[in-house]
């Protein structure tokens, strides 16, 4: 199974020149940094796990990234993740998240960089995470076994999170505001933080990045309603003061925020008139791309099913 997908995937990334170069690119780093790994010996025994490019256009790291699929049936009718528990939900609801970032005066995210990546599994347990790659056709195909936490799987989730509760119960003596803010600020990899004034934003920044950083994990894609919280981060990392001037706006949990105005916006996609015919099937689609974890929304969207409504009463096609 697992094969015969790779050949699918390797026939379609030979039609995409771009495809191929950004999947080699996220393939060769996840090698380079021995999140996958050849094994030393053939394993008769595990799983394999097929993997396709997934397309993120409003990304700002790589647009590109390569998801495994744990779901995948074997002949022998089930799949990994069919054997593996998901685990106690041990976040906060995302409005939670969310309304907790509008309380204080000075605020900013980030998020970890490739958070699964940097929780090892038990070497005994990589088996059950096999994939077949080669970086060119026609060059012997190689068996490789990933060895992080794999975005994929069904438990992987729930590891991460449970990594990062338990780095800020080890860390609580030595960074008190920042072992608070990680279990209360995080949903899953993204941070929402802030503090009443700036001189405590930055201490609690400052503390963050010290915390993560004895973890092994990195924050990075810094944004904040003031500049100064910008400023102490590397300019790799940062959105950069420009950003904050130019009234751009940012992702945080699926919401455009715009920093500088710290306000939350909705940005509405434009109906095109020029794909096809407009249907009812097409309509709910346009409606159901509003996204609204907080409820503002809710008179606009009741609005649009009403109207939605009205066609199907209509009977129109």
């Amino acid at each position: 199974m697992a094969l015969r997908r790779f050949v699918q995937m390797e026939k379609r990334l030979l039609h995409d020149s771009n495809l191929r170069d950004q999947y080699r690119t996220f393939m060769n780093d996840y090698q380079e940094q021995s999140h996958m790994i050849k094994p030393k010996q053939h394993c008769p025994t595990g799983y394999f796990m097929p993997h396709h490019a997934v397309f993120n256009p409003v990304s700002t790291t790589p647009k590109t990234r390569v998801v495994f699929d744990a779901s995948a049936t074997t002949t022998t009718g089930s799949s990994l993740n069919d054997h593996l528990f998901v685990g106690p939900i041990l976040q906060r609801k995302l409005t939670d998240t969310v309304l907790r970032f509008r309380v204080p005066k000075v605020v900013f995210t980030a998020d970890i960089a490739q958070m699964f990546q940097q929780i090892q599994i038990r070497p005994e347990d990589w088996k059950y995470q096999q994939i077949f790659w080669r970086i060119e056709q026609g060059h012997p195909l190689e068996i490789f076994q990933l060895t992080t936490v794999t975005y994929g799987t069904a438990c992987a989730p729930f590891l991460a999170t449970r990594t990062l509760e338990q780095l800020c119960k080890d860390e609580s003596k030595r960074f008190l505001l920042a072992s608070k803010a990680g279990t209360e600020d995080f949903y899953v990899d993204d941070l929402l933080s802030g503090a009443d004034t700036v001189d405590e934003a930055l201490a609690l920044q400052n503390e963050l990045i010290q915390m993560m950083a004895s973890g092994g994990f990195k924050l990075h894609k810094w944004a904040s309603n003031h500049p100064e919280l910008l400023v102490l981060v590397p300019n790799a990392d940062s959105e950069q003061i420009a950003f904050f001037e130019d009234e751009k706006t940012t992702r945080t949990l699926g919401l455009t925020w715009q920093p500088r105005r710290d306000v939350l916006l909705t940005k509405l996609h434009e109906i095109s008139f020029h794909s096809g015919p407009i249907t009812k099937r097409s309509v709910y689609s346009d409606i159901a791309k509003l996204y609204d974890p907080l409820g503002l929304l809710r008179p606009v969207i009741f609005a649009a099913k009403v109207r939605l409504q009205k066609l199907w009463q209509l009977e129109v096609d």
